[in-house]
């Protein structure tokens, strides 16, 4: 699946970063998952600049008068992923799990 996150947010996310999942169908059942990547580069709003490239993904802005940090894409394996759950262009939450913090 692919969550997009805020680029405000990219730093404390990289590949390996655990995280939850819960699906707006599902809201009571919590799938656990991992961070595999996240993507390099989105495509520019065509109001404001001309468009760079055809192969980066287009994520819309939701407010046009604010300017509004970027999102981008972050791909995300599912560890136990139950199929009949999950649909195609379904909604889910990604929330980011804190690094374990282990005391020597």
């Amino acid at each position: 699946m692919v969550a997009n996150f805020r680029e405000t947010d990219l730093r404390n996310i990289q590949a390996g970063t655990p995280v939850d999942v819960y699906l707006m169908s599902r809201p009571d059942r919590k799938f656990q998952g991992s961070v595999e990547s996240i993507g390099f580069g989105v495509s520019t709003d065509e109001s404001l600049t001309p468009k760079t490239s055809r192969d980066l993904p287009d994520v819309q802005r939701s407010l046009n008068w604010v300017h509004l940090a970027t999102r981008f894409p972050t791909r995300v394996r599912i560890e136990d992923p139950a199929p009949e759950y999950f649909r195609i262009g379904g909604s889910a939450m990604v929330v980011v799990r804190p690094p374990e913090r282990r005391n020597f």
